[in-house]
């Protein structure tokens, strides 16, 4: 038996928090102010965490962790742990604040437990006092020299970053892990503080962790499971120690998350940030059977939230504090003034944010059975944009994709692909940009914009599946790995627009250039004028397409996966490769198959097929033509009247292109019609949400790419713009 939600997620990790109390009384948590201590029969039994864990494992799951507040505190915990053990878990470890370890690691060890994970807020001894209100520093350095001298080392460290607090320890903490052969953990500040003073700014993102730990040790990503939170690296010198960087904040692995959790008063979360509790103990001491509470489990897991949503516009954060989900994370930074100061953020209030319309997906990214769930436009809100677009005048420009809903797109001043809307926003005059597409294209218009410029995205949950399967982390892991084979002087970076600002900005620093599918072929060719290897990210289909094209054969053109040593590739075949393209894909584009290609010219004598080279290489092969989208655009309408079309590219353009070229046939190469679902999110609500905003001076959603990010963004984008 296993646990599955509705997204087809298996569920396999729980963690248990044992008591909601601690031996610290740290300033940015209340877990120690005996005010906030639940009664004894309001916490579940050890008789009761034990039938629950008993049910859990009959469930599925095979991993546990054992949490607080700080749970050595709860006596009992060894005895808990040997009993988890003895049920069969596979995989049994705990989170702890480190104070009573030293004395319990013997017995938690012989008990059963497989790993450890120690909470640590600063390597300051003096820094830690102030943030613990305990004298216990040198207790958890005993802890963890416990620890890695027994059969549980390598210990996990985890620290949570806080801008202005202890992010100026990202380069000690790395060290630290390097002297004591721990794996040292570094999580983004997430909003689930007691006071509600988590802010963007405060968060410390992976990506600049990475940046400033690599820059001085070089670091090499080591393969993980999808369902593991932390993307891992080891030194390249071969030092001891690992780092694991956690990004729940600006690299959400919701997609893949396999995990709930069980509180100390018996409520079951299927997210850290779920709304709603579902009340385990209610059945327990309702005397419910195993039976019923199996099917009550079930039916919570089954409604798991697709994601936690905090980069959405209408995100509400949970009631609950960590410490009473089950966790050790700072939770209000209200009292850190003591140790540094944080400049505050005014909070900008407009009308309430509309929620994201999230249509069917057969797989993230990507709808099709189109017609269910668009089947008239919603124009009922046409006359209050228009009147917000007018009262805003010269000061707004909006910008609309071609795969963007017919609805929003009509306001657009500006429609196009992701080429001519990079120019778009380089050359406009308007005070605001609203980016009527998806995140990378809004971040790429603020890295394009002039001074005094905002870039504001309708919601900020439209973003792309591909520009997803490319984090700034994976990338550099992966030069550096190139690096130890073959000179990656030689090798020129090009990633296409469908991408991060972050990897657009590691391609400008070493020398790369952005594409698009319209100009790729002549990026390509000028990478190759100053170079003698290829990095193309993240699309592996439009670089294979493009560089066979060019005459590059396949057999020249390697895949790297960045989930697998070296890619998944020997040194050899990395030596002799001329193209090195990145494992990632568009969802939609990969629906279109050589089959629907047959299906389509035996039901239309004489049809063209015209398909996107993001789609798959048979399938390019197959049809009698490629083009971007502007290429699409131009081909269809430069045909003769009379002449049929099969596309296979999204199903907005095409449809477009069906009502506008009425005296040709245009239809989608596949029948099912797949949608972008991500792009299908900005809807006439959210469009008149930002309009109405900015025109009563409230700035929502505003994309704003960091300095450093965007200046060699930039480099890589006017590269991109110079081939016109």
């Amino acid at each position: 038996m296993s646990l599955q939600d509705k997204f087809g997620r298996q569920i396999t990790d729980l963690r248990i928090s044992v008591t909601d109390r601690c031996n610290f009384r740290c300033v940015y948590c209340r877990s120690a102010d005996p005010e906030n201590y639940r009664d004894h029969d309001q916490i579940l039994s050890w008789k009761e965490l034990e039938r629950l864990a008993k049910v859990f494992y009959q469930l599925g799951i095979r991993k546990v962790r054992m949490t607080g507040g700080e749970p050595l505190v709860r006596s009992g915990a060894e005895e808990y742990v040997k009993y988890l053990s003895d049920l069969g878990f596979a995989d049994l470890s705990m989170t702890t604040n480190g104070h009573l370890l030293a004395e319990r690691c013997a017995g938690l060890m012989a008990a059963g437990l497989h790993r450890i994970n120690i909470s640590l807020d600063s390597l300051s001894p003096e820094k830690f006092e102030k943030i613990t209100r305990t004298k216990s520093f040198n207790s958890v350095m005993n802890g963890i020299d416990a620890v890695q001298k027994s059969k549980l080392g390598p210990a996990k460290i985890n620290a949570v970053l806080v801008r202005g607090i202890n992010d100026d320890e990202v380069e000690a903490f790395a060290e630290f892990a390097r002297d004591r052969g721990v794996i040292m953990r570094f999580i983004e500040f997430m909003p689930l503080d007691a006071d509600r003073h988590w802010s963007r700014e405060k968060v410390v993102a992976a990506a600049e962790v990475f940046e400033r730990i690599n820059a001085r040790w070089p670091l090499v990503q080591i393969p993980h499971e999808q369902s593991e939170t932390a993307r891992k690296y080891r030194f390249a010198d071969g030092a001891p120690g690992e780092i694991g960087l956690i990004a729940p904040v600006t690299q959400p692995f919701c997609v893949h998350c396999s995990r709930i959790r069980l509180t100390a008063d018996g409520k079951l979360r299927t997210c850290l940030f779920s709304k709603d509790d579902h009340d385990l103990r209610a059945y327990l001491r309702d005397g419910a059977s195993d039976e019923d509470l199996e099917t009550f489990i079930k039916s919570v897991v089954n409604e798991k939230e697709e994601g936690h949503h905090i980069n959405d516009p209408g995100f509400v954060q949970p009631n609950r504090t960590m410490v009473f989900i089950g966790g050790a994370l700072p939770h209000s930074i209200e009292n850190m003034n003591k140790i540094t100061s944080n400049s505050g953020t005014a909070t900008l209030i407009g009308i309430e944010q509309p929620e994201t319309l999230r249509a069917p997906e057969i797989e993230k990214g990507v709808g099709c059975d189109f017609d269910n769930y668009l089947l008239v436009p919603d124009n009922a809100l046409d006359e209050r944009i228009a009147a917000a677009k007018a009262k805003l005048g010269r000061d707004a420009v909006i910008l609309g994709h071609h795969y963007q809903r017919d609805e929003v797109v009509k306001f657009a001043d500006f429609c196009g692909d992701s080429l001519k809307l990079s120019q778009q926003a380089a050359e406009v005059d308007g005070k605001y940009i609203v980016f009527c597409g998806v995140h990378f294209m809004a971040e790429s218009a603020d890295i394009l914009r002039r001074d005094q410029q905002v870039v504001v995205l309708p919601d900020l949950s439209a973003g792309c599946s591909m520009a997803d399967m490319a984090d700034i982390g994976q990338v550099e892991a992966c030069w550096s790995e190139l690096g130890g084979v073959t000179d990656t002087s030689k090798i020129i970076s090009v990633t296409y627009m469908n991408s991060t600002a972050a990897i657009k900005s590691f391609t400008g620093e070493h020398g790369g250039s952005v594409c698009t599918s319209t100009n790729a072929p002549a990026v390509m060719k000028w990478a190759f004028a100053r170079g003698e290897k290829v990095l193309f990210l993240p699309d592996e289909h439009l670089g294979r397409n493009t560089g066979y094209r060019m005459g590059i054969p396949p057999d020249e053109m390697i895949v790297w996966d960045p989930f697998q040593e070296l890619g998944g590739n020997s040194e050899e075949q990395i030596r002799a490769a001329k193209v090195i393209l990145w494992k990632g894909y568009c969802s939609v584009h990969q629906r279109f198959t050589v089959e629907h290609i047959t299906r389509v010219r035996k039901e239309n004598s004489g049809i063209r097929v015209i398909v996107h080279p993001e789609c798959r290489f048979e399938v390019a092969e197959a049809a009698d033509q490629i083009g971007s989208t502007e290429g699409i655009i131009k081909a269809i309408k430069a045909s003769e009247p009379g002449s049929q079309w099969a596309v296979g590219t999204e199903i907005h353009l095409v449809n477009r292109l069906t009502k506008e070229l009425t005296d040709r046939k245009v239809m989608s190469l596949d029948r099912s019609v797949c949608v972008c679902t991500t792009m299908f999110r900005i809807t006439p609500v959210h469009l008149l949400w930002a309009l109405e905003n900015l025109a009563a001076g409230k700035i929502v959603n505003r994309i704003s790419v960091d300095e450093r990010t965007r200046k060699y963004a930039r480099v890589a984008l006017d590269r991109m713009l110079s081939f016109r």
